[in-house]
């Protein structure tokens, strides 16, 4: 039973914020958690030729697949704004606008980097490029773990606007696992690798960070009917994607 009182969602909300906040930069843990992934991007003794030689031949292992969390601060801090409002100082989160604005603009003008969002965000950007989950499974962990907790988000802000008696209990949540399946028919991959391993990993991660209330052993549980699909699917050629009516009703909303 989760208490959904003012306060309490706050605390809640505040905790899985927390959570998605510091994702990034636990990637080395996150790594070991479910079936361990061999991770070394820091390759120590190696120079920079020999570095980039090895991301090339084993990007899984070597490609760096998390921010530190001084990046991650630096972020943080760049996206806030300082005002004047009746003659106090206050801060809120830039407009869209503006971070587009400063971005693009920072980029090709090379104006007061050091003041706009363009460097720190660099560092995502480089992050995400050439992203795939067979190169960067870590990574994919990192996004599958925020995809979980916004889910969870979702699901309090729901709870919140209900009554007290409707909100009593935290029910667990549909997630939609066939939208996890990136696997084309000829990268002759193991159901294991794209979904229960990263979700394992997923689950430990969340089972030692989320607050007790909000964990749910049923929230990972992937239908047998996802593996059913996915045999299919390697073993078609004329029908390379086949989800079932079943599937499709129990999946619920796209995360």
């Amino acid at each position: 039973m989760v208490d959904f009182n003012v306060d309490n969602t706050k605390y809640l909300q505040y905790s899985i914020g927390k959570i998605i906040y510091f994702s990034f930069s636990d990637h080395f843990e996150i790594a070991k958690f479910g079936k361990s992934i061999d991770y070394d991007p820091i390759m120590r003794g190696k120079n920079k030729d020999q570095r980039n030689q090895l991301i090339i031949s084993n990007p899984s292992k070597y490609s760096i697949q998390g921010l530190d969390i001084q990046q991650i601060n630096n972020i943080a801090d760049k996206l806030i704004q300082k005002e004047t409002q009746d003659q106090k100082e206050v801060e809120r989160i830039k407009d869209v606008s503006v971070f587009i604005h400063e971005f693009f603009t920072a980029q090709t003008e090379n104006y007061y980097l050091e003041e706009t969002v363009h460097e720190p965000i660099k560092s995502v950007k480089d992050l995400l490029d050439i992203f795939h989950p067979k190169n960067k499974p870590i990574l994919w962990r990192i996004l599958m773990t925020q995809a979980f907790l916004y889910q969870i988000l979702l699901r309090i802000s729901q709870y919140e606007s209900q009554s007290t008696e409707e909100s009593s209990s935290f029910q667990p949540f549909v997630f939609s696992f066939e939208r996890l399946d990136w696997h084309k028919q000829e990268d002759n991959i193991s159901y294991d690798e794209v979904f229960i391993n990263p979700v394992s990993s997923v689950k430990e991660y969340l089972q030692i960070n989320l607050p007790p209330s909000l964990y749910n052993e049923d929230n990972f549980i992937v239908p047998p009917e996802i593996e059913e699909n996915f045999q299919i699917q390697n073993n078609s050629i004329s029908q390379p994607q086949i989800l079932n009516e079943d599937i499709l009703k129990r999946s619920g909303p796209p995360i």
